[in-house]
Protein backbone atom coordinates (compact mmCIF):
# COMPACT_ATOMS: atom_id res chain seq x y z
CA UNK A 1 0.00 0.00 0.00
CA UNK A 2 1.72 3.35 -0.81
CA UNK A 3 4.29 4.29 -2.88
CA UNK A 4 7.71 2.45 -2.18
CA UNK A 5 10.44 3.63 -0.31
CA UNK A 6 12.51 4.61 -3.28
CA UNK A 7 10.62 7.03 -4.73
CA UNK A 8 10.40 8.98 -1.48
CA UNK A 9 12.05 12.14 -1.02
CA UNK A 10 11.98 14.12 2.14
CA UNK A 11 13.19 17.62 1.91
CA UNK A 12 13.36 20.67 4.18
CA UNK A 13 12.05 24.35 3.44
CA UNK A 14 15.10 26.42 4.13
CA UNK A 15 13.03 30.11 4.36
CA UNK A 16 11.83 32.49 7.17
CA UNK A 17 8.73 34.42 7.49
CA UNK A 18 8.99 37.82 8.18
CA UNK A 19 6.66 40.21 10.32
CA UNK A 20 6.80 44.07 10.89
CA UNK A 21 6.19 44.36 14.78
CA UNK A 22 3.60 47.05 16.17
CA UNK A 23 5.85 47.84 18.83
CA UNK A 24 9.55 46.93 18.45
CA UNK A 25 10.18 46.66 22.26
CA UNK A 26 7.71 43.84 22.53
CA UNK A 27 9.45 41.28 20.38
CA UNK A 28 8.86 38.16 22.12
CA UNK A 29 6.84 34.97 20.81
CA UNK A 30 3.02 36.52 20.36
CA UNK A 31 4.15 40.17 20.07
CA UNK A 32 1.63 41.97 18.05
CA UNK A 33 2.92 43.09 13.74
CA UNK A 34 1.36 45.41 11.48
CA UNK A 35 2.04 42.96 8.50
CA UNK A 36 4.39 41.46 6.11
CA UNK A 37 8.29 42.38 7.24
CA UNK A 38 11.07 43.83 4.53
CA UNK A 39 11.57 42.32 1.23
CA UNK A 40 14.36 40.60 0.62
CA UNK A 41 17.32 41.62 -1.31
CA UNK A 42 17.12 38.61 -3.60
CA UNK A 43 13.51 37.65 -3.23
CA UNK A 44 11.55 41.01 -3.49
CA UNK A 45 8.77 39.71 -1.67
CA UNK A 46 7.65 41.15 1.54
CA UNK A 47 7.57 38.57 4.59
CA UNK A 48 9.43 36.06 3.21
CA UNK A 49 12.99 35.63 3.24
CA UNK A 50 15.00 33.09 1.84
CA UNK A 51 17.94 31.23 3.64
CA UNK A 52 20.70 32.91 2.11
CA UNK A 53 18.96 36.66 2.81
CA UNK A 54 18.24 35.10 6.51
CA UNK A 55 21.89 33.85 6.66
CA UNK A 56 23.98 37.06 4.85
CA UNK A 57 22.02 38.92 7.55
CA UNK A 58 22.22 37.34 10.74
CA UNK A 59 25.30 34.92 10.86
CA UNK A 60 27.75 36.78 8.88
CA UNK A 61 27.12 39.97 9.84
CA UNK A 62 25.55 39.21 13.48
CA UNK A 63 27.34 35.69 14.49
CA UNK A 64 23.38 34.66 16.29
CA UNK A 65 22.12 31.38 16.36
CA UNK A 66 18.84 31.29 18.15
CA UNK A 67 15.27 30.73 17.89
CA UNK A 68 13.98 33.43 16.71
CA UNK A 69 15.50 36.65 15.09
CA UNK A 70 14.16 40.43 16.18
CA UNK A 71 15.71 43.15 14.43
CA UNK A 72 14.13 46.75 15.46
CA UNK A 73 10.66 46.55 13.72
CA UNK A 74 11.32 43.04 11.97
CA UNK A 75 10.52 39.40 13.57
CA UNK A 76 11.71 36.53 11.68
Amino acid sequence: MGAPKHKLLAGIGLYGRSFTLQTPANNGFGAATIGAGRAGIYTREPGFLSFYEVYIDTFLFHSLFVQYLAFSDLFL
